[in-house]
């Protein structure tokens, strides 16, 4: 894929909230996540897999494929908000590479938590 048509692409508009665990602590004296500052950005966003986890209760889980534009900053503290859905980000993102040119875009796996 070109940078171009991947650029086309990146058209929803996004709020990535970066969060440290500075909060209160919680009642196992565990420290609580506190929203530290936003981004405003754009990304696109596809579902890679839905499930529905029944065992003890009813519960849908949905992870996503999230894309950045090159050098956005977000790490997997972070949680994302768009188009009314708040996602959290799943790990390291990648940061792709496209040979001779540098840095292409960055990737994430995020899922539903709101």
């Amino acid at each position: 894929m070109t940078d171009a048509v991947l650029l086309s692409m990146l058209d929803r508009p996004c709020t990535i909230i970066h969060r440290s665990q500075t909060g209160a602590w919680d009642r196992y004296h565990n420290p609580t996540w506190e929203d530290t500052a936003t981004t405003e950005t754009v990304w696109y966003v596809e579902q890679t897999e839905a499930r529905e986890v029944t065992e003890g209760r009813t519960t849908g889980i949905a992870t996503h494929l999230g894309v950045w534009p090159s050098a956005t900053e977000v790490d997997d503290s972070d949680k994302v908000s768009s188009d009314g859905i708040t996602y959290e980000v799943l790990g390291p993102p990648w940061q792709v590479w496209e040979p001779g040119s540098g840095e292409s875009h960055v990737e994430a796996n995020v899922r539903v938590v709101e």
